[in-house]
């Protein structure tokens, strides 16, 4: 499969009922825009273990991340710890995005959330992610339903699509499923506006205590995004 055909099924395949029946037409259009749009593809499946998260990212602390068995590992529990992208960013042009990983919280660990963070532009921080309690979050906004006990012992992928309402404002869908791709939890939100899903996005693996390295925490399979809004930017030096 190659990059575009891999591409068009994380934005099809990855979301078979989003839209649902009965969506606007301008929010089918969006979905099938994106599949020309920029895009992105975490390659830890290349790298061997201990390697670190490689060139494309900035991980926080350092030594707490790494490579195993073809997944991003966070081997120690403690608060905000991240891993940036370097090589895209959300911009403030208008449009959709979309972001995919596949996390999975291991027995025994410290860390109660998993997920992305958006460090906004003009200031402040956007978690999105799931809890080990099984909810699904959006900022402070957090999911009635809850994802079941035995389906968090497995992995998890998540699926972020932010596109722009007509009237202004932005509708977020956070979507979580299993790895045979049936839907766990659903959480939609309008809460945020477009200034808040614009800035550098990272993994995020948060937990109010520091744990033991020796230990696994979180691990990210891999991490994909896409969309009118993911702009490529200059690799720092």
């Amino acid at each position: 499969m190659d990059r575009r055909e891999s591409l068009r099924a994380l934005l099809l395949g990855g979301f078979p009922n989003d839209p649902a029946p009965g969506a606007t037409l301008p929010e089918r259009e969006e979905t099938h825009a994106l599949i020309t749009t920029n895009s992105f593809r975490s390659r830890w499946e290349t790298l061997p273990d201990a390697a670190s998260p490689g060139e494309a990212f900035r991980a926080w602390p350092p030594e707490d991340w790494l490579v195993q068995e073809g997944e991003l590992l966070c081997r120690g529990g403690g608060p905000d710890r991240t891993v940036q992208l370097l090589t895209h960013r959300l911009s403030e042009q208008e449009g959709a995005f979309i972001l995919s990983t596949q996390i999975r919280f291991w027995m025994g660990a410290a860390a109660v959330e998993a997920g992305w963070r958006i460090s906004i532009a003009g200031g402040g921080v956007l978690d999105v992610g799931v809890q080990r309690g099984g909810e699904l979050f959006i900022g402070t906004v957090q999911s009635n339903r809850i994802i079941p006990g035995e389906k968090l012992q497995q992995p998890v992928r998540l699926l972020l699509k932010v596109w722009p309402l007509p009237q202004g404002g932005c509708h977020a869908r956070l979507t979580a499923l299993d790895t045979y791709g049936n839907t766990l939890c659903v959480l939609k939100s309008t809460q945020y506006g477009a200034e808040s899903w614009q800035g550098s996005i990272a993994l995020l693996s948060h937990s109010p205590v520091a744990g033991d390295r020796s230990g696994k925490e979180v691990s990210f399979r891999y991490w994909e995004a896409a969309g009118e809004r993911l702009v490529a930017q200059e690799h720092p030096e």
